[in-house]
Formats: C-alpha cells, sequence, structure tokens
C-alpha cells in the first residue's frame, strides 16, 4: 500500500506510515461501520429518484389521455362539426318545435300538435292584427289553448309569463293557465289617442279579457292637459265610475279608474293609463260580475297582481293570495 500522506511504500497491513507515523487504517470495525451508514445514508435518495421518475411517466400518460380524448378531441370535433353538421343540428329541441314548416297549402304548422305545450298560432287577418290559439314561433304569448278560466289556477303569480316590449315601460306579466286566446295588433292604424304600436287582448272562455295597449301621441298638448282628456274619456266609458288615481306629474300622467261596462252591464271593469309625453300606455282588465265573495276576492287579487305586475304602473311588488286575503277578506 502508498502512504496517502508522504508517499511512502508500505506492507499491506500496515497500520502506521513507517515514515510519517500517520494513521494509515481505521480503528478495527470502523470500517464496517462506516460503510454501512453510507449504504444506508444514500437509499433514501435513490428511492426519492426513482419515485420522481414513476410520477413523471404517469404524470405524462395522464396528460396524454387528457389532452388527446379532451380539449384536442373536443375542439377537433367542434370544428368537424361545425363544417359538416346540419345547423339545425345546432338548434334547442324547444326551439325546433317552435319552428314554422309550412304545408303545401301555405298554412304554418309547429308540428307539435301537443295540447300541454306552451304557445299561441298567431293567424294573420285582413287588417295586419293575429290572432289566434296553439303554437307558433311568431308568437311572443304563451297561452295554453285549452285554459278554461280557473281562478284558482291562476292565484300563484310565480308562475306568471312575462313580456317586454321595444316600447320603454311597456311589459307586464300574465297567467298563461287562464286565457285561451289572445290577439295581436301592431298595424300602425290612427286609433283613439294617436297611432297604435301595440294591441295585446287576452279572452277567456268566460269572457274575461285582460288589454294592453302602447299609444303613439300625435297631438300636442302637454301632459296636464292630454292626462285630464284622457281622465275624461275613460270615466266617461264607465257605469257608476270610481276614481282611484288621477295625478299630474312634471313628466307623465297617471289614471285609475274602475267600474262596469256600460256595453256590457255585467262585467267590472279597470282601467289603468298613463300619459308620457310621446306615448300612452294603457291596461285594462274585464272581469263576469261576481258571483259571491270568494270569486270577489280571486278576481280582486288577479287585478292586483296584473297592476302590481306591470311596467308601467311603478307599483310595489305583488303579494301572495293569502296575505291579500288578510287583508281584504
Amino acid at each position: 500500500m502508498i502512504c496517502k500522506y508522504c508517499g511512502c511504500r508500505l506492507p499491506d497491513d500496515a497500520v502506521f506510515c513507517e515514515q510519517c507515523g500517520s494513521r494509515i487504517a481505521p480503528p478495527a470495525g470502523e470500517g464496517n461501520v462506516k460503510n454501512n451508514s453510507v449504504r444506508k445514508s444514500r437509499a433514501p435518495i435513490w428511492i426519492a429518484c426513482i419515485s420522481a421518475a414513476v410520477l413523471l411517466i404517469a404524470g405524462g400518460a395522464f396528460f396524454a389521455v387528457w389532452y388527446f380524448s379532451g380539449p384536442a378531441a373536443n375542439s377537433a370535433q367542434e370544428k368537424e362539426i361545425s363544417e359538416n353538421a346540419d345547423p339545425d343540428s345546432f338548434v334547442s329541441s324547444k326551439e325546433k318545435n317552435n319552428r314554422d314548416e309550412i304545408d303545401a297549402d301555405g298554412d304554418s304548422d309547429t308540428g307539435n300538435n301537443d295540447s300541454d305545450s306552451a304557445g299561441t298560432d298567431l293567424i294573420p287577418d285582413t287588417d295586419g292584427s293575429f290572432s289566434g290559439q296553439g303554437n307558433d314561433s311568431t308568437s311572443p304569448f304563451i297561452i295554453s289553448p285549452e285554459a278554461n278560466a280557473s281562478y284558482a289556477a291562476a292565484l300563484d303569480p310565480s308562475t306568471y309569463e312575462f313580456y317586454s316590449s321595444s316600447t320603454d315601460e311597456f311589459n307586464f306579466w300574465y297567467p298563461t293557465d287562464f286565457y285561451n286566446e289572445v290577439t295581436y295588433n301592431t298595424r300602425p292604424g290612427s286609433i283613439s289617442y294617436g297611432t297604435n304600436i301595440e294591441e295585446i287582448t287576452f279572452s277567456a272562455k268566460d269572457g274575461s279579457q285582460l288589454i294592453f295597449q302602447a299609444v303613439q301621441r300625435t297631438d300636442d298638448l302637454d301632459i296636464k292637459t292630454m292626462s285630464n282628456r284622457v281622465y275624461t274619456t275613460e270615466f266617461g266609458r264607465l257605469s257608476s265610475p270610481e276614481v282611484i288615481l288621477n295625478t299630474v306629474k312634471d313628466d307623465y300622467g297617471k289614471i285609475v279608474i274602475t267600474g262596469w261596462d256600460k256595453n256590457h252591464t255585467d262585467n267590472t271593469v279597470y282601467c289603468l293609463t298613463k300619459v308620457k309625453p310621446d306615448v300612452i300606455l294603457q291596461m285594462t282588465v274585464f272581469f263576469p260580475d261576481y258571483t259571491d265573495e270568494t270569486d270577489r276576492l280571486r278576481k280582486s287579487y288577479m287585478t292586483e297582481c296584473y297592476y302590481r305586475m306591470c311596467g308601467f304602473s311603478n307599483a310595489d311588488s305583488w303579494r301572495t293570495y293569502e296575505d291579500f286575503v288578510r287583508e281584504n277578506g
């Protein structure tokens, strides 16, 4: 052996260097201890390296599976669909059911004759208005042609449908299971107070009606004068009228009148009119006269809901029928 300190050649079993006196071999038993210690201390390192390699390989495999079966595959599939598929394949089933299918005779059908499906066929009249029953994509309203004017079924306003027009504030809620027919007139003809913008009339089998109308003003009167004219006109149409509200503010006038229809004396009438600088918005409710106290409460509650859920009434939110009865019963 060679002394690592001075380079002197020594016997293989030497413990100390004969020339420099340095210890050459470790004490008895120490070498084995050191070797075992080193061997043990390196084992966790190798285990950690192997574990990291396994995790890296597993992660790479998972990413490959996710990528080629996830976004990349979906993008390729969507691209293929968008380029080759029929556009109708992207239409929801509800929209498909509402699309018109034109018959050979020129009639417009939806292909859905289920009486439980909502919607309204609007058949063009000779004057350009629309009316009818059933289902049609041209109708902005949802009613059931089978509705039988059940007041008990119309006492939950949370089930009402919403309609909104391009005319400011001309929006409202209406029951879908009470009226069985609707007419929708958008022909710009000359009518009372100006030119018609929209007129929607819901009709029920018992003779009840709910009418909303937006009128373009053609007069040059100020708000106060026009409001007085509307008040006088609506008041004069009723028998035993009662004025609920008649007020004029800087930018609008509001008139609410109730009574009985002069032409149909068994019908009660509730009329709300808002006079704005450019348009007049009106809601009119017709109900057959009350048959008993329960009937009166139900019709009065529905009238209140129509008013509170009308965009141009600026009223408080609707309340439940139970709350209404507690206060008015």
